[in-house]
């Protein structure tokens, strides 16, 4: 999309765009949180208008404009770092707060959000992993993170409840507890799972040892603070 072409799409996406922020003022003046609410508003308001301009910068370039292409991805990228900065000068510490948790939802698909609510309650599931060694030392977890909440909380892909959970955990939202020993059934069958023996058959073909781990998965502080944020 050529610059002209581009302003008239910014200038009518920023003139035409309502505010809702007087009519949910009437709405929302006798609750609670009214201000923080409207912030909340307007703030979303502008960053869905700076994201609309940055789309149409980045529209598929045109046959003539593919030779400017690699000398424009820098300045694209040094426009975004510049934004960042200013809003990171302007921003209040609940609109910051609210950017990292959108990023982090963003990152999630349904099954780890329904896992993340299912450990919302404060319950504690069975998790194992599954090291391996030679003779001598223990070398590496073989698979890392196998749970009982994938089927427990009905996830489509059960299968993918050990992957679910290492990225909730690498972001922060899980952790990772010692072994709940009132739950032994529990982790016995849990280590009939299919991804388990499979592990365990590899690792004996191979020569190594193995040995499974029993850990209790839980939420996180972390986990918990977004939780809460997501429920004002």
């Amino acid at each position: 999309m050529n610059n002209d072409v581009s302003k008239i799409y910014e200038v009518s996406i920023f003139e035409a765009a309502p505010t809702p922020e007087p009519r949910l003022s009437r709405i929302l003046k006798n609750l609670p949180g009214r201000d923080f609410a409207l912030n909340q508003l307007k703030y979303a308001e502008q960053r869905l208008l700076h994201e609309i301009k940055h789309r149409l910068d980045l529209m598929e370039p045109t046959e003539a404009d593919h030779a400017l292409v690699d000398h424009s991805t820098s300045g694209q990228l040094s426009a975004r770092l510049s934004e960042l900065l200013e809003n990171s000068q302007i921003q209040t510490r609940e609109q910051a707060e609210y950017n990292y948790f959108y990023t982090i939802l963003e990152s999630l698909v349904p099954d780890q959000a329904r896992i993340l609510s299912a450990l919302s309650e404060g319950i504690g599931y069975p998790l194992i992993h599954v090291e391996a060694g030679t003779r001598f030392v223990w070398t590496h977890y073989a698979v890392e993170c196998v749970s009982s909440v994938g089927k427990n909380c009905g996830v489509q892909c059960a299968d993918l409840t050990h992957i679910y959970v290492q990225h909730l955990r690498n972001m922060g939202l899980v952790r990772i507890e010692p072994v709940e020993h009132s739950q032994t059934m529990k982790y016995e069958i849990l280590e009939t799972e299919p991804v388990v023996r499979k592990v365990l058959e590899q690792l004996k073909k191979n020569g190594q040892r193995s040995r499974i781990i029993r850990h209790t998965l839980r939420i996180s502080d972390f986990g918990e603070r977004l939780w809460a944020a997501c429920q004002r």
